[in-house]
């Protein structure tokens, strides 16, 4: 992973380092000029979890010059180099070492070893942390100073450091905030002396932005896509997606998010307080309770348009969803060779995709977190003779007028601890839009070893020519060796799964089924709605 100069590290012949420390494992070495001063403010501007003199090669080395000496001291211009290419240049002296501890802050959390980095600032209430995400300009660290304020624990207001096991660490550089015209340094409310700030785990996540006027009024989220916030703000997302993943599998469970715009900080930090408090107060508001007056939770799913179906203006009626559930399927020597043929293909499974509104199909952990595997190869003969002959029964179980048969399509798909898939149709685009019925045979090893990942089918509403999806919906359970067919046009959801292992054998297995009217396109790209 490199820096965002590129190169590696260049000490420069004959000056001596001036600054050498490490934080979290990544290695720092800043070189100045003689008489540039810079060094000696930059040490009292970083993070307190900083350890000077540490040995090892560096990861990134600076350099600091007078570009330009100025007439006064004040008009002094530096330029800073990284990792031996000239990086930015500034004046006057505050100012080159605002931008170098900025630099410094994403470079550390780009070469960190021992933590995660999250833009976000956190605070801790009750041995459990606040982290609110957030690019610069979104006011977190106002948010931040009025909690602290009130008395929370000062943990950072630029990144959160999360341990493999979901705890902040903190990241305790001096709190600054914008004046309307740059950044000033803040009187600390809180004491940044000390090592006596443990990792907490996170109660709750605040998902907000400061916009004029606005009440308080956020959903509550919760479940797998409660992290999402966390995973759109990690620094290294894209280098290390396993690892975020891995993250997201581990908070997902536990933690609470609140999410949308929010007015001044000083009347929402309070609230902030509260919630944590019935958190703690009431375990359950973490699988769906209310918090304090705010808005009933909701499930931040991806819809798909409305879809188009025979109707005039004005008409509106009910479309109850409706499935079969057909129980031991395969039998049990069947089921086993089942099992022995998803294990032997383990490489073979690759991230689900979505086809999305806005362009071609694509992995996007926001709205699906599975992994497939297209086909069924010599597997596959256990099923086809079997669903060819319930076709029948389903189209009349189902309500689905006839239909020509075109072609069978199937892959398999793995849930692991964590994974899901939002509120979406499997034939809501064009590629797909020859699918008619939708089939999910569940499968799994005996002791299952996870919960959740069930089935949520959506009732519907047609109005006006358009089918809608309801806010009433029935969850079908991933039971064993069962195969559950509904229309493909029905709005649906996977919940997320849990488990205490992401171990391959211990996941939700399932092997998705379309019948396809006569004709169906050539081709159909690889993934979309995938994985039930």
């Amino acid at each position: 992973m490199n820096g965002a100069g590129g190169g590696s590290p260049v000490i420069p012949v004959g000056q001596r380092s001036t600054l050498s420390f490490a934080c979290y494992g990544a290695r720092i070495l800043v070189f100045e000029e003689d008489g540039a001063d810079v060094t000696a403010r930059l040490r009292a501007s970083l993070p307190h979890e900083v350890h000077v003199g540490v040995p090892g090669a560096p990861d990134v080395g600076y350099e600091v010059c007078v570009y330009d000496p100025g007439e006064v001291a004040w008009t002094r211009t530096y330029e800073v180099s990284r990792n031996g290419r000239p990086c930015f240049r500034a004046a006057p002296l505050e100012r080159i070492v605002r931008r170098l501890r900025s630099d410094i802050d994403l470079q550390v959390a780009q070469y960190a070893r021992e933590g995660l980095f999250v833009h976000a600032g956190v605070v801790g209430w009750r041995g459990q942390a606040i982290v609110i995400p957030g690019r610069t300009m979104t006011g977190k660290s106002h948010l931040v100073a009025a909690l602290m304020r009130l008395g929370a624990r000062y943990y950072s207001d630029e990144y959160a450091v999360i341990d493999d096991g979901g705890r902040v660490h903190p990241y305790t550089r001096p709190l600054s905030l914008r004046n309307g015209v740059g950044l000033e340094p803040t009187e600390p409310v809180d004491d940044l002396s000390g090592t006596d700030r443990e990792p907490l785990p996170v109660a709750l996540i605040v998902s907000t932005a400061y916009q004029t006027g606005v009440p308080w009024s956020p959903a509550m989220v919760t479940g797998a896509r409660a992290v999402l916030p966390l995973i759109d703000n990690t620094v290294v997302a894209a280098a290390e997606p396993s690892r975020t993943i891995r993250l997201a599998a581990r908070l997902g469970p536990g933690v609470v998010t609140l999410q949308g715009p929010r007015p001044e900080a000083e009347s929402v930090a309070p609230r902030l307080l509260q919630a944590v408090d019935e958190i703690l107060d009431d375990p359950a508001m973490r699988f769906g309770g209310r918090l304090g007056g705010m808005a009933s939770p909701r499930w931040g799913g991806y819809d798909l348009p409305r879809s188009p179906r025979p109707g005039r203006d004005g008409d509106e009626r009910p479309c109850p969803a409706r499935f079969l559930r057909i129980e031991n399927l395969l039998e049990p020597a069947e089921h086993q060779r089942l099992l022995e043929y998803v294990q032997a293909h383990e490489t073979e499974f690759r991230p689900g995709r979505v086809f999305p509104v806005d362009g071609p199909d694509r992995v996007d952990i926001r709205v699906r977190q599975a992994r497939d595997k297209v086909g069924l190869g010599e597997v596959w003969d256990l099923f086809e003779t079997r669903v060819r002959r319930l076709l029948p029964e389903v189209r009349q179980a189902l309500g689905v007028p006839w239909f020509p048969l075109g072609r069978i399509e199937r892959h398999v798909a793995v849930h692991a601890a964590g994974d899901f898939f939002g509120k979406h149709t499997d034939n809501g685009r064009e590629p797909v839009a020859g699918r008619r019925i939708t089939g999910v045979y569940y499968f799994n090893w005996t002791p299952r070893r996870f919960s959740g990942g069930q089935l949520r089918l959506y009732d519907g509403v047609l109005r006006g020519g358009w089918f809608e999806a309801a806010s009433t919906y029935t969850e079908v359970e991933p039971v064993d060796n069962s195969l559950v067919f509904f229309p493909s046009e029905l709005f649906h959801e996977v919940r997320p799964v849990h488990g205490d292992t992401a171990g391959f054998c211990d996941s939700r297995f399932t092997v998705n089924i379309w019948y396809w009217t006569e004709p169906g396109p050539r081709f159909v790209p690889d993934g979309h709605a995938r994985g039930r």
